[in-house]
């Protein structure tokens, strides 16, 4: 995701993530609403794992936050 929304500066570290966005992480709202997405989604694929025994592939998980990027990005409601 950090590809396909030009994320490159942004470290691999979730710490040093967070590091980022507390420093004034002022991205254009592509980038934005990828890593929030990013983050949402992949925090509930995880509670999935733990709580209920349930996972999707990489490939889900991926399309998945595409489409919230995808409809959040055409809907004049943010």
């Amino acid at each position: 995701m950090k590809k396909e929304a030009a994320l490159h500066g942004l470290p691999e570290s979730w710490n040093q993530i967070v590091v980022e966005m507390e420093n004034g992480f002022s991205r254009s709202l592509l980038q934005r609403l990828t890593l929030a997405a990013s983050i949402y989604i992949l925090w509930h694929e995880r509670n999935h794992r733990i709580f209920q025994n349930r996972q999707r592939s990489m490939d889900q998980v991926t399309k998945e936050i595409k489409e919230v990027v995808l409809l959040r990005m055409t809907c004049k409601a943010f």
